[in-house]
């Protein structure tokens, strides 16, 4: 597999942990979705590009909603990696509520973001 492509694959993960994120603040699967979070999810599905992807990424989000986000997705790398929630809260200066958020994500029956971690191994 060619590098671009390995980028291209983690940025289309990276919007899906976005999308996730998101849903993860108080959207719940069983409420409506806001039209403009499936606008977004559909604009980054069908972008094939990572920089155009990481761009509307940057322009959208603050620097630190970026950061924000940038730590809920390494949380979740953390914890398929089987790292204990009490050292990714050291780690990433988290709170647990937040990481055990990420691991009641992870252990769902056909968990978004753990296809979003296997796809960007």
């Amino acid at each position: 597999m060619r590098p671009s492509d390995n980028k291209k694959r983690f940025y289309k993960s990276f919007a899906f942990g976005l999308i996730s994120f998101y849903l993860m603040q108080g959207v719940s699967m069983s409420s409506n979705v806001p039209e403009s979070i499936v606008e977004i999810s559909r604009y980054l599905a069908q972008s094939d590009s990572a920089a155009t992807i990481e761009e509307f990424l940057s322009s959208i989000l603050t620097p630190a909603e970026l950061e924000t986000l940038a730590s809920r997705w390494e949380l979740v790398k953390l914890l398929d990696q089987g790292v204990s929630q009490r050292n990714i809260a050291k780690q990433l200066h988290l709170s647990l509520c937040k990481i055990t958020r990420g691991s009641k994500e992870l252990k769902k029956e056909n968990s978004v973001l753990k296809k979003a971690v296997k796809t960007t191994k």
